[in-house]
């Protein structure tokens, strides 16, 4: 008996809670603006594709010819069709000019030129590529490029001249050579490296390193003088103290 007395409260409690539900949305259906929907959980309310809300009420979006919805709620509602641009309240025709394409990015012009054209104000002219250049893949800038052992200067590609111990470089950058492994540049030339005694040519090629055991004075290598209680650290040019000792100016101390 104790349990059917649960279960019908439960029925009931059940009953009361549809009801209070039913009786919410179709109070707030009824205080609905026309065009309107209930949003999610009938928390707030929305306009149909085609309104947006204008305060308490949903205002029909004026759709200019050539425009579609864009079923936003920020911004005009709309959009303006593949070849058209935002002119206010209207889609304006975009006009290409001769030897150009429609873009889908964002341009102001709405239009890039073609491969081998460039720019200039409303047109696309040819690109002039000087002698031992060549046109380029880049939107941005020069729209040509120079040979390999060319370099480019206004508008002309100018001969590099490698001086003897170099070597053509691949970068875009600089003067276009850089200098063989042992030498250094110099101005205009390339210097051989003078590697003193118990040094070696670094990895780099471009400088040197004192050997193990010797730490680099100005031009040459002198011998590391160990203190009392140090060792050759790993880079083989300087020194650590034993511990519990630590290293203080040119000696070990003790903690």
């Amino acid at each position: 008996m104790l349990r059917m007395d649960r279960r019908m409260r439960r029925a009931m409690l059940a009953v009361i809670l549809v009801a209070t539900h039913t009786t919410s949305v179709l109070s707030q259906s009824r205080a609905l603006p026309p065009n309107a929907v209930v949003g999610n959980f009938g928390a707030e309310w929305g306009c149909k594709d085609g309104f947006r809300r204008v305060v308490d009420a949903c205002v029909a979006i004026d759709i200019p010819r050539h425009a579609y919805l864009t079923r936003s709620v920020h911004g005009k509602g709309w959009a303006c069709q593949h070849g058209y641009r935002d002119s206010g309240s209207a889609c304006a025709l975009i006009e290409v000019p001769e030897n150009a394409y429609l873009s889908d990015r964002a341009y102001r012009e709405g239009w890039r030129c073609n491969r081998g054209y460039e720019m200039r104000g409303s047109m696309c002219v040819t690109v002039v590529v000087p002698p031992n250049g060549f046109l380029s893949d880049g939107t941005y800038g020069r729209p040509w490029e120079c040979k390999r052992g060319y370099r480019a200067e206004r508008d002309a590609c100018i001969a590099i001249t490698v001086p003897a111990n170099g070597y053509l470089s691949d970068t875009k950058f600089g003067k276009g050579w850089a200098c063989e492994r042992g030498y250094r540049e110099r101005g205009d030339a390339c210097i051989e490296i003078a590697v003193p005694q118990n040094a070696f040519l670094a990895a780099s090629g471009t400088d040197w390193r004192c050997a193990r055991g010797y730490e680099r004075i100005s031009d040459h290598c002198r011998p590391i003088r160990l203190p009392q209680h140090a060792y050759i650290d790993d880079s083989g040019n300087s020194w650590n103290c034993l511990p519990p000792y630590h290293r203080m100016f040119e000696k070990c101390a003790a903690r």
